[in-house]
Order: C-alpha cells, then sequence, then structure tokens
C-alpha cells in the first residue's frame, strides 16, 4: 500500500493525493496526482500561521500491483474546479474537466481543443474510436466532436452516469414519471431504449465490459452485471462498502474503484467477485 507522499524541506512540506483513476488499455492505472506545496507561517507546515497553498496537477501512472508511480504530464498549477478524468479507449487521448471547461490532450501532452462548457458538474465519456464523447451537461445528454468541439443535442430526456467507450449504444440512466431507468441510445438520438431496471435496483455508475457484451453496476457493497442483449441482472456479487465511480479493466477481470469511509479515501482494485482488494490511500 502506497501512502501519500510527504517530504519537509525548510519550511515546506510537500504532500500527494490521487483521484479520478482510469485504466489504460495496457492494463496500468492512470489518474490525476495533486502534489501540493505548503508552506506555513510560525509553526510551518499545515496550521501553521499564514500558511499557503501551491497546488500541481499531473497525470500520473501507476502500477496496479504495487501502485509504484511515474508522472507521465503536468497539467498545471492553481486549476480551478479540476475533476473528472477520462482516457480514451485507445489511449491516445486525454480529457479531464475544470471550471466549465472540457480539456482535450493528446497522449504526448500536445493540446487538443478546450471546450466550454455552462454547466461545472458535467460528465463525459469516450466513443469506440475516440472521435467523439458523449456529455452529460445541465442533465442532457450531447455529443462532442473531438476534433472541432461542436457539440449536439442527441436526447431532452434528463439522464444521468453515461458510459460509452465498449459499444455501439451509450447506456446511461434516463429520467421517466421520476424514476430513472437504465436506458440505451444510439450517438445520433435514434433507437430510445428504456428498460425496467431502476436506478434502485441496479446500482448506479454504468459501465460496459470490454466486450460489450455487459454492463456493470456498483452501489455501496453490490456489483451488478446485465446482460446488454436481454438487459436482465444475471450476477451480483459483493464489492466493499462505500464504493464507486468504479471501471472495468481492458480484459475484463478487474474493477478499479474509488472508497470512501470516515477515516480515508481510497483509490482500490479488485478481482470482479469483489476479491483480493488492494488499496491506495490518496488523502
Amino acid at each position: 500500500m502506497l501512502m501519500p507522499g510527504c517530504a519537509n524541506f525548510s519550511n515546506v512540506d510537500v504532500r500527494s493525493s490521487y483521484f479520478s483513476p482510469q485504466w489504460s488499455p495496457q492494463g496500468e492505472i492512470i489518474c490525476i496526482k495533486n502534489r501540493m506545496a505548503v508552506s506555513g507561517g510560525k509553526g510551518g507546515g499545515f496550521g501553521g500561521s499564514g500558511t499557503s497553498f501551491s497546488p500541481y496537477y499531473y497525470l500520473t501512472r501507476l502500477n496496479p500491483s504495487d501502485f509504484t508511480e511515474r508522472d507521465l504530464l503536468f497539467i498545471g498549477s492553481d486549476l480551478i474546479g479540476i475533476g473528472e478524468l477520462s482516457l480514451s479507449p485507445l489511449g491516445n487521448y486525454y480529457v479531464y474537466k475544470t471550471y466549465k471547461k472540457l480539456n482535450i490532450i493528446s497522449s504526448n501532452g500536445d493540446l487538443v481543443i478546450n471546450i466550454a462548457l455552462d454547466d461545472e458538474y458535467a460528465s463525459f465519456d469516450w466513443a469506440p474510436d475516440e472521435s467523439k464523447l458523449v456529455l452529460l451537461k445541465n442533465g442532457i445528454l450531447n455529443i462532442v466532436d473531438r476534433a472541432s468541439g461542436n457539440i449536439i443535442l442527441i436526447s431532452t430526456i434528463e439522464a444521468y452516469e453515461p458510459s460509452w467507450r465498449y459499444a455501439e449504444k451509450i447506456v446511461f440512466y434516463g429520467k421517466q414519471n421520476d424514476i430513472y431507468y437504465l436506458s440505451f441510445i444510439r450517438p445520433d438520438g435514434t433507437g430510445l431504449e428504456m428498460t425496467t431496471l431502476t436506478l434502485e435496483t441496479t446500482g448506479a455508475y454504468p459501465q460496459y465490459s470490454p466486450d460489450g457484451s455487459k454492463v456493470y453496476t456498483i452501489w455501496t457493497n453490490y456489483i451488478r452485471q446485465i446482460d446488454a442483449s436481454t438487459k436482465s441482472i444475471v450476477n451480483t456479487t459483493i464489492a466493499s462498502n462505500d464504493s464507486f465511480a468504479h471501471k472495468i479493466s481492458p480484459d475484463g477481470t478487474k474493477l478499479l474503484g474509488e472508497d470512501d469511509n470516515i477515516w480515508n479515501y481510497y483509490i482500490f482494485t479488485t478481482d470482479l467477485d469483489g476479491s483480493n482488494r488492494k488499496n491506495i490511500v490518496t488523502w
């Protein structure tokens, strides 16, 4: 288990935390690292009089077996509202969110495009061929062209947690009569299919298996496996308490997620049956 980095020199603390983990196509973990330099006044470090904070953000690779790390790219410092990260399915692009903005960069760090948003809580996922993204903003599904940044509305149904990367159709929760149902839609807005599976019965954070044949959902301590063709729950396994934002590994054998309890926040991996859990305490 890797504890948050902490080094003291002069009157400065340097501490690292990690969030928004993703699988790379090679089965490594890519996340955002916040390397915080904290300088204090009297007493120094955290809590000292005149304490100042200087956050520096990196895209960082973690080895899933021992969580050793290597910084890939420096993103920037003092970024307002930095949050969700998504690595494209083939590993050629990254998109990450700052305050009311999507930032798409290539794997070598070149800026592709910045896209202004009118929703600070937007969420997104890549198309299988990396040419587009599905974008949930203001509760509505849109498609974003990677090259031009054009945003096209595809549905007016109130939606939640879209996912796309491994299948033709986008999976999400669609709202009807105040109930969210597991739903599917093509990226051109046709073929809408709202199932009878509700958010309450399946959980949240729908994710396709790499072959597109299954959808996994997770909530509290359950992972549910749903057949993407029949739209029926075929398996339920125990995960871990309070886990969320899970991702299925490219080989379909492991789960990567985030976990919160009263003492710590974790990035973790498990086998799909919930066994063989490994944690990194991130803050």
